[in-house]
């Protein structure tokens, strides 16, 4: 949400959201709920009168002094993880929302001392949760997963916070996140801590099993999410060290300049012991405690157990989606005018895949996606298999959504498609009731011997 310039009524609101820029206002108004189409006076009235409806005596309240209070956070790693994983059902069962209580002290309430636009950024309610308003329980109201409908609650220091219908637990996130290498269920994931504002975590891992799960194939990993990210990815903070047993087992640096560096999970499968463990994980980033730290087990899965993952799209319900697609691309051009361009997906399906570039022998596509063309779905596993960028895999090849194979379904109209064309057609026409038919090609030109070289 921002830091909102702390006594906003020590001066002039006008003044202080004039100085941010439309874009800046608009995305305010979104994490608020508000309508943010409008001139930049229109946008910040909206914004002022939410700041009024949530506190009623703001409009009349006088400028405050420079005090401030403020409240310690959390110390060391012991007081914000869960307790101390003793074993794995013991770990797996605990609540989001017990391990988020840390960090609960707040953030200093004082008055705006700040300069240039960082400052000016916007928290509404930040008076009000300094003050103990009835406000001040609304915005401290935890999270509720969108997946497991669990509660997460978040500190008063987090930032930019998803919307709840976009919010997914890290538990959920650690699960889901990499389909080669799944989470074993239901107490797969062995331990979970979010981190605290000094980037220090201790906590020990009970591991009685530890042996068979060895025999079984099975490894250990660390994973880590941030808790406001939307996007379902591993991210490590800006610098990392982790130990086991007092000996370092791995550590994670900056990246070399100009480059970019490739999150991944690390399999500590080897440097833990049959029992007790003592773990103790050191960061250093600009928000440590925006950070979850997992510890899983998981099981390897090859690709022909993810394609038992992917579903079905029956004939029917694949062709009234077809039709439904074209009808909005008419829809959009009648509605367009004489002077405005408008990109529309053509009415062709193609039948080659566009990772292979060869006939689509298996076509898959996502359950939202709005095109018409699919892709092989050996291919699109093998493809995400082979891809080192972690955190770019399962992304549709046509389109920006996020596919992992549970989110992918075999298209049976396309299939029919391609069992009644032969091998050299590419791409069939589609009416607007769904019937498709291949496309007329031109007479056959004339055959003429090459010139000799």
């Amino acid at each position: 949400l921002g830091v909102w310039l702390g006594g906003f009524a020590a001066m002039d609101p006008h003044l202080t959201l004039n100085s941010l820029k439309v874009q800046e206002l608009k995305q305010i108004c979104i994490e608020h709920g508000l309508q943010h189409q409008g001139r930049k006076a229109e946008l910040i009235e909206r914004l002022i009168s939410l700041r009024r409806s949530l506190n009623p005596d703001f409009a009349s309240a006088p400028a405050q002094g420079s005090s401030s209070s403020s409240s310690s956070s959390s110390g060391g790693g012991n007081a914000t993880i869960l307790s101390a994983g003793a074993s794995p059902a013991t770990s797996s069962s605990q609540s989001p929302a017990s391990a988020g209580r840390a960090g609960r002290g707040g953030r200093n309430a004082g008055r705006g001392r700040g300069r240039g636009r960082a400052a000016a950024r916007l928290d509404i309610g930040a008076g009000d949760r300094a003050a103990g308003s009835p406000a001040a329980a609304l915005q401290q109201r935890p999270l509720r997963c969108a997946r497991c409908s669990g509660s997460w609650e978040v500190g008063q220091h987090m930032q930019n916070l998803p919307r709840p219908e976009v919010f997914w637990c890290p538990v959920c996130k650690f699960k889901v996140m990499d389909p080669f290498n799944a989470v074993v269920e239901p107490e797969g994931v062995l331990h979970y801590a979010p981190s605290n504002d000094n980037g220090k975590l201790e906590f020990k891992l009970e591991l009685p099993e530890l042996r068979q799960w060895r025999r079984d194939n099975m490894c250990i990993q660390v994973r880590m999410v941030r808790v406001a990210c939307t996007k379902l990815s591993h991210n490590w903070p800006h610098t990392l060290h982790f130990s086991i047993n007092g000996g370092e087992i791995f550590s994670v640096l900056p990246p070399e300049e100009g480059h970019k560096r490739r999150d991944i999970p690390h399999d500590i499968s080897g440097n833990l012991r049959h029992g007790r463990n003592v773990i103790s994980v050191r960061m250093i980033d600009e928000r440590p405690s925006e950070f979850v730290l997992g510890i899983v087990l998981t099981t390897p899965r090859g690709i022909p157990e993810l394609q038992t993952q992917v579903g079905l799209c029956e004939v029917r319900a694949a062709r009234e989606r077809i039709r439904g697609i074209l009808a909005r691309q008419r829809r959009a051009g009648q509605a367009a005018r004489v002077d405005e361009i408008v990109c529309l997906a053509p009415d062709t399906l193609k039948l080659r895949c566009p990772i292979t570039m060869g006939r689509v022998e298996d076509p898959v596509r996502g359950k939202d996606c709005q095109h018409l063309q699919c892709f092989d779905l050996e291919a699109y596993l093998t493809s995400n298999r082979q891809m080192r960028a972690f955190n770019n895999r399962w992304v549709c090849p046509l389109c920006t959504y996020v596919l992992r194979p549970s989110d992918l379904v075999v298209d049976a109209y396309v299939r029919d498609v391609l069992a009644g064309t032969s091998s050299d057609i590419e791409e069939v026409v589609i009416d607007a009731e769904g019937a498709w038919s291949c496309p007329t090609l031109p007479a056959a030109r004339e055959r003429r011997p090459a010139a000799p070289s």
